[in-house]
């Protein structure tokens, strides 16, 4: 267990290094960042799969919820959502947004947006506090836990990235008939 702890400590250190050297490289804007052949551009090109992969694999497991109860775990996924977010923000990096967003909505976004079953017990418990999360996550974005930093990416890839807000609405739609259709609610139809 302290060997994971030890790994983990080092991928947030990591990826916490990996942001601050793109602020200060976005701060200074040199013009050979731009271009295939830029060693910045094919490490972060290789990067930004491996953030795909990571916050993809935990967010469909179904341990899901007991993976983010460890801190590094929970810091290391809200930190390569939001480098995910950065990225899609740099014309270079657009192929792979343009060409992932939709798998990038389903598979990386969605899933750290679903209620747990601590949130669903809160709700239950204390409904305004359920309500006051909900208010964050949708609108003020303030706290630093995933789900709010799930948003905020999600919002930022609908505005980078053509066609996902009528893309994500279908799909969520659909997801919407389903489970009503599937709860036998007569007004699915």
């Amino acid at each position: 267990m302290e060997m994971n702890h030890a790994f983990n400590e080092v991928k947030f250190y990591t990826i916490q290094s990996l942001g601050l050297l793109y602020f200060y490289l976005m701060s200074k804007k040199p013009k050979a960042i731009y271009g295939n052949d830029n060693p910045f551009y094919m490490r972060i090109s290789h990067l930004m799969v491996l953030f795909n992969f990571t916050c993809k694999t935990i967010g469909t497991s179904p341990r899901r919820e007991i993976l983010l109860k460890n801190n590094h775990i929970k810091t290391v996924i809200r930190k390569s959502i939001k480098m995910l977010s950065l990225f899609s923000s740099e014309i270079n990096f657009s192929p792979f947004f343009t060409e992932n967003g939709t798998k990038l909505v389903i598979s990386v976004v969605l899933p750290y947006l679903i209620p747990s079953e601590e949130e669903k017990e809160n709700c239950k418990l204390d409904p305004a506090e359920f309500v006051n999360l909900g208010i964050d996550a949708v609108f003020q974005q303030k706290s630093e836990i995933v789900k709010t930093t799930a948003a905020k990416v999600l919002e930022t890839f609908c505005e980078k990235i053509d066609g996902l807000v009528s893309f994500t609405v279908s799909f969520l739609l659909e997801v919407l008939q389903r489970t009503l259709v599937q709860s036998g609610d007569p007004k699915a139809d």
